[in-house]
């Protein structure tokens, strides 16, 4: 039974990643996004003992893109921050402008970090250093961030942490 889990899981993912869902945007105070998102994860985060902070911009951050993939890249990253720290630390998430015309979202945390030498291949579909992982989790990232008209970027050191920068053009 639980390998017919883990095949659903993967199958899943594939199908996320080969035939992404239609693209519904509309304008939305990203903020929430947020919000929303890091409330999904923030049990597993209090059971980990991981300690979220958050600074995000005061007045509403409005983006127009399709908040349910939005929603999903957010989790995504968070989930991957969250496992980078099996034993405890700190996760900070920043949304701010940036020029006055992009939406910045900054995801620390003080993980283990990516070694050098994988961070050219992170967003390559299939490609893991996790066990049980299927690769495609900062594909589907990538991709859904061009969708948008915007980037990411992943900026990493072993043993210090990893910080992920989300650009999203701004209204």
């Amino acid at each position: 039974l639980q390998v017919t889990g883990r095949i659903e899981e993967i199958v899943s993912a594939l199908l996320s990643f080969s035939r992404p869902s239609e693209i519904r945007k509309v304008r939305h105070d990203l903020r929430e996004t947020l919000e929303e998102s890091l409330e999904l994860i923030s049990f597993q985060a209090k059971t980990q003992n991981i300690n979220i902070t958050k600074d995000f911009l005061s007045s509403p951050l409005s983006v127009q893109g399709d908040k349910s993939q939005l929603k999903q890249l957010f989790l995504n990253i968070f989930l991957n921050s969250i496992q980078a720290m099996p034993s405890g630390g700190e996760m900070k998430v920043e949304a701010l402008l940036k020029d006055g015309r992009k939406a910045v979202v900054a995801v620390s945390d003080t993980g283990e970090g990516i070694p050098e030498q994988n961070l050219d291949r992170i967003f390559d579909p299939f490609f893991t250093t996790k066990k049980g992982g299927t690769g495609l989790g900062l594909s589907i990232c990538y991709n859904i961030a061009k969708s948008q008209q915007g980037d990411i970027e992943v900026r990493s050191r072993v043993g210090q942490g990893t910080t992920t920068l989300i650009s999203l053009p701004s209204l």
